[in-house]
């Protein structure tokens, strides 16, 4: 946007001062902070006070002068907008009055608050541990520097989300991300948009429990299966905690059956059963024949095996 100018002409010279603002912005937001720059027609051989003046101190202030230092030919100084709310849209009129020159202006039009029209969640429904998007919607666009909208939720220790976000100059809506946890049952969250001074809106955000495991499906704890029963890594139908009993078998795994004569089904230890004594094997104890793993006795050497909890074969009784 142009600078304002005024030229005083006095013979053939022209003499202009410029009043410029950072940034270079007509329309603000209550609450606006800017720095305005004058700057004057030529360099000052010392210290030059100017006068300043707000035509509407108590929305828009300014110092009540500025020094231009001796050598130069600009100084700086703030103009702070009122955070309290205006009805409407005013015009503040901002003077510098260098002498020897003619004064310029800047004109300041202040806004009133934008306020929230639609709060919308992306999906509005996921399950636990999941993300949604959070959609925002203002009256208006805003203007320097952006629109504050707070955000908050009823269920803090569910739900994350940040605090605020800003509706950036010459845009009218933003978006934030929304955070789930898994839960064990279906809950409800309502999670509200907030202007200051202005209003508020809320939506609700469901999050689903996790569908549960079928029987054969992977788990870390019952609560993942719809059996309710998690046993060798899988669901299962049943507790499954017999010795040399297993839930994860191949084609029977989510069923707890009953391991292989003569396997080792790794945290229950493979032992000869009572049967062993019919082989001339008694109190003898049993080693993996070679070629074969720990977890595995030759049936050549071990015509009869059982899986079972004893650590040695058992000795017939006496007669």
């Amino acid at each position: 946007m142009a600078s304002a100018a005024l030229l005083l002409v006095t013979g053939c010279t022209a003499q202009a001062a410029v009043l410029t603002l950072q940034p270079d912005v007509n329309a603000v937001e209550a609450g606006a902070v800017l720095w305005a720059t004058l700057t004057l027609s030529s360099v000052t051989r010392a210290p030059l006070v100017v006068p300043l003046a707000s035509g509407h101190p108590t929305l828009a202030s300014v110092p009540a002068s500025v020094t231009v230092p001796a050598g130069a030919s600009a100084a700086r100084f703030g103009v702070e907008v009122s955070p309290r709310p205006v009805a409407a849209r005013t015009t503040v009129r901002i003077t510098a009055s260098p002498p020897a020159e003619a004064s310029v202006h800047r004109e300041l039009h202040v806004y009133p608050p934008a306020t929230v029209t639609q709060v919308v969640l992306r999906p509005g429904s996921v399950t636990g541990g999941a993300q949604s998007i959070l959609q925002i919607t203002l009256s208006r666009a805003a203007v320097h520097p952006g629109v504050r909208v707070d955000l908050r939720n009823s269920r803090p220790t569910d739900i994350t989300h940040v605090p605020h976000l800003t509706v950036p100059p010459g845009k009218s809506d933003a978006a934030a991300t929304v955070g789930t946890t898994p839960v064990v049952a279906a809950i409800l969250t309502e999670i509200t948009a907030s202007v200051a001074t202005a209003n508020s809106m809320s939506t609700t955000l469901t999050v689903q429990a996790a569908a549960k495991q079928m029987l054969a499906a992977s788990c870390a704890a019952g609560s993942d299966c719809a059996s309710g029963q998690c046993a060798d890594g899988v669901c299962c139908s049943s507790t499954c905690t017999g010795t040399c009993r297993s839930c994860s078998l191949g084609a029977m795994a989510g069923t707890c059956a009953a391991h292989a004569a003569g396997t080792d089904p790794g945290s229950r230890n493979v032992v000869p059963s009572a049967a062993l004594v019919t082989t001339g094997l008694v109190g003898q104890y049993l080693l993996p024949s070679r070629g074969h793993s720990s977890r595995q006795f030759a049936a050549a050497t071990v015509p009869a095996i059982a899986c079972q909890p004893r650590l040695r074969a058992q000795p017939p009784a006496l007669a």
